[in-house]
């Protein structure tokens, strides 16, 4: 009989480091920087530095079947040949920390692919396997597998050689190569299976480097995460693999029912961090969203969409190209990607990354609506305690200009604009499809 989540003990929340708590995720295809992968994102360091992110997560590392994106998995613990060296990952690793940035891996606990030597040998000699009983089998002994994917067979966390082996190879990874943590692929699908092992991993990885970080690739509404030992999981909604944000975005605005539609996601994502989850990873785009964000919407929603991850509460993740807006998906192919930066966006991009940084209130839990950014298509939020640190974030979704009233003088952080009261009020005029970031100025 398979365990429930309710039937095991879990951690207290594991209070995220700061680092964890202040740090902005950039997601990396190492094939799509160039044709030598690792030695390729490491010559690139110096401009991701420079466009503000401190994190890099790394698109799978492991030996996977020829071509695949890296899910297709071959050997849990050995570094693909087409993505260079262990030296070149140490070298990474080693340049990263000494710019003061951190290097996730992405692991694959899940399943193997079915060309694995050890899912093979079960197909050539049956029972008599000793790997039969590594793979999670129905009720006739066939593997199971999630979804259309045949070619992964699930691995068996109820076989305790498999917990130790998965245990030890996300550690050999942190011993080996120093990385700081690990985006966890379908995280959810092994705690809808075992779910005590995540507690324990947790408890393990301490031992190596207390405090490294685990991202859950599953759903940041569900509090077991928190208490697993995740310190963040994935802006979705209830529904498995869903983006919480999916469909409100179009390339002609957003009007007052989508704006609602985005309030309640992100309203319920900010409830369930103040709770048991973990921290919620904001994202526009991932290597399981399809086509880019800015080929779908346009470079004006992009700049909006960019402005949303990078002021709310949680982790804002960018993802390879991002910033420039290329076009790709990330599944179809891994030839080099060209970061000309033709839509304008890096400049816009770096300026939010910054501001992040320079305002304590963008990186608080806090959070509460503007309630009188009311007109059609406007949304608005306060970020921090109430006071004189507190930032007012205010979004013109739509296509017209609008106006929207605030308390005192403000001083809008990215155009520089500053807002003074006349006959007692102050109003804020906002362009068609605008963000300003206000916060409280002197009079002068």
């Amino acid at each position: 009989m398979r365990a429930t989540p309710a039937s095991h003990p879990t951690l207290p929340r594991l209070a995220p480091t700061a680092w964890v708590r202040d740090a902005i995720v950039y997601g990396v295809i190492p094939s799509r920087f160039g044709p030598r992968g690792i030695p390729d994102v490491t010559a690139r360091i110096d401009d991701l530095r420079d466009l503000g992110v401190d994190t890099l997560w790394l698109s799978p590392v492991n030996e996977a079947s020829p071509g695949d994106f890296g899910y297709e998995v071959m050997d849990h613990r050995r570094l693909r040949s087409d993505y260079g060296r262990p030296a070149d990952l140490r070298r990474l690793v080693r340049e990263a920390h000494f710019r003061g940035m951190k290097v996730l891996l992405d692991v694959v606990p899940n399943h193997t692919f079915d060309q694995h030597r050890w899912f093979q040998d079960t197909i050539e000699r049956g029972r008599e396997s000793p790997y039969w009983n590594w793979y999670d089998r129905d009720s006739t002994g066939a593997p199971t597998h999630y979804f259309d994917w045949e070619h992964l067979p699930n691995l068996e966390y109820d076989n305790p050689k498999v917990r130790a082996y998965l245990t030890d190879a996300m550690l050999d990874w942190v011993r080996d190569y120093d990385v700081d943590g690990f985006r966890v692929d379908a995280a959810w699908a092994v705690q809808e299976r075992r779910p005590d092992f995540w507690p324990e991993l947790r408890r393990r990885l301490d031992q190596v480097k207390p405090g490294a970080m685990l991202l859950a690739e599953a759903s940041a509404l569900d509090p077991y995460w928190g208490r697993a030992g995740f310190q963040a999981a994935y802006d979705w909604g209830s529904d498995l693999g869903v983006a919480a944000w999916k469909d409100v975005f179009t390339t002609g605005g957003i009007g007052p029912a989508k704006v609602e539609r985005l309030h309640r996601a992100i309203a319920a994502s900010t409830d369930a961090a103040r709770g048991a989850s973990a921290l919620t990873m904001r994202f526009l785009d991932n290597n399981d969203t399809g086509q880019r964000f800015a080929a779908r919407h346009g470079a004006d929603m992009a700049r909006l969409g960019a402005a949303l991850t990078m002021t709310l509460p949680g982790v804002p993740l960018l993802y390879t190209g991002q910033e420039v807006g290329v076009d790709y998906e990330p599944y179809a192919e891994s030839t080099p990607l060209d970061f000309t930066d033709r839509l304008g966006l890096r400049p816009a991009i770096r300026e939010l990354t910054q501001l992040r940084r320079r305002l304590p209130a963008l990186r608080s839990d806090e959070f509460a609506r503007y309630e009188r950014a009311s007109a059609p298509g406007t949304y608005g939020y306060t970020r921090g305690a109430a006071g004189p640190d507190q930032a007012l974030v205010l979004f013109n979704f739509s296509t017209r200009p609008h106006e929207v009233d605030v308390d005192g003088v403000m001083r809008d952080e990215l155009s520089g604009d500053v807002f003074t009261p006349a006959r007692g009020t102050t109003t804020v005029r906002l362009p068609a499809k605008s963000v300003r970031v206000l916060t409280a100025a002197s009079a002068t």
